[in-house]
């Protein structure tokens, strides 16, 4: 989408005036004036966002992707210890489990995987760091 942040900006406007809960937000950056946003919600709020983004902007720019499960390996050790993402991603990839999208803080680690992949990934995750 453009990156006109007022534009960005009215969308979440939007999208909070409707009562929708925005969780992950990310944003790419500006790449000749132009930048993509990711953002995930719940399911039954999706059509009515998407109707807000497109009195935004052109609905050809609009992709979603439905049936998603958001997996969140939180501590305060993290902070302490690099790699963390760089395990929990590597232990996926041996596991054909695909991120279709990713979020950190210095505290947290939230992938969203298909919703088939979910068990997977959580056991994944709980062997990995021996849960």
């Amino acid at each position: 989408m453009p990156f006109k942040p007022k534009c960005i900006s009215d969308i979440f406007c939007a999208i909070a005036a409707e009562e929708i809960f925005v969780d992950i937000i990310t944003q790419s950056p500006p790449k000749n004036d132009i930048v993509d946003i990711a953002f995930t919600l719940k399911k039954s709020d999706l059509n009515k966002a998407v109707e807000i983004i497109k009195k935004q902007i052109n609905k050809s720019q609009i992709f979603t992707i439905n049936n998603v499960s958001k997996i969140t390996v939180e501590g305060e050790g993290m902070a302490k210890q690099s790699g963390v993402a760089a395990k929990v991603l590597g232990a996926f990839t041996q596991n054909k489990i695909s991120a279709l999208l990713i979020a950190t803080s210095e505290t947290k680690i939230s992938i969203c995987v298909n919703s088939d992949d979910t068990a997977l990934a959580i056991n994944t995750i709980s062997q990995m760091l021996d849960l």
